[in-house]
């Protein structure tokens, strides 16, 4: 859940945030060498967060499996070359950021704020919903549409409690655009919702 109105940031910490686990050192040797159900291991180990960081990059099931896919692919072949000066969970990370963001500027569909006006307000009549599963599907649908940096970094701040020098180094960008990123995000969301009709109270529930 993405909920703040001066801070939805706390709330899905609260929520969602984790790490990675690290990498064993032995994992790690033996998926150098090539072994193929060491690789499994590391597979199993991280696929599940990754991919839920992925569902909510591209806001959608399909995209999300390819990046997941296009990711271990790529942590496969450049294990050899992993020198352990961050942490594995880190460079994984980082590998999907760049996947998911390739994917984003390919499509050209997350490149402006254009796509919030097309949109309609969700249908909250249904007595057969939860209002919460309602708020969560209307945020959710509101984070996929924000441009492809806005969204990583305020994913990674948000969901995963990186810090924005952590965000910075795996995007490549400066400490204040990374600041900049987030607030300009957060902004934008709060506005699309209360387009919505979702108010003060709802968002800090």
């Amino acid at each position: 859940m993405y909920v703040e109105t001066t801070g939805i940031a706390n709330a899905e910490r609260r929520v969602t945030a984790q790490s990675l686990p690290e990498l064993p050192a032995e994992l790690l040797q033996r998926c150098v060498a090539g072994d193929m159900q060491a690789f499994g291991d590391v597979y199993q180990l991280y696929k599940r967060t990754l991919y839920f960081f992925a569902c909510r990059f591209h806001g959608n099931a399909w995209d999300a499996e390819d990046a997941l896919q296009e990711t271990f692919v790529a942590i496969y072949r450049g294990l050899p070359h992993f020198q352990g000066e961050s942490r594995f969970g880190t460079w994984a990370y980082r590998i999907l950021l760049n996947v998911c963001i390739d994917h984003a500027r390919k499509r050209k569909r997350y490149e402006t704020t254009d796509r919030y006006t097309e949109t309609e307000p969700l249908e909250r009549s249904d007595a057969h919903l939860r209002e919460d599963v309602l708020l969560h599907e209307l945020i959710d649908r509101e984070i996929s549409l924000l441009p492809y940096l806005q969204k990583a970094v305020f994913l990674l701040f948000v969901s995963e409690g990186w810090t924005h020098p952590e965000i910075a180094e795996a995007l490549n960008i400066g400490v204040g655009t990374s600041k900049s990123y987030y607030h300009r995000a957060r902004k934008q969301l709060v506005k699309r919702l209360k387009l919505q009709g979702i108010g003060r109270k709802e968002m800090n529930r």
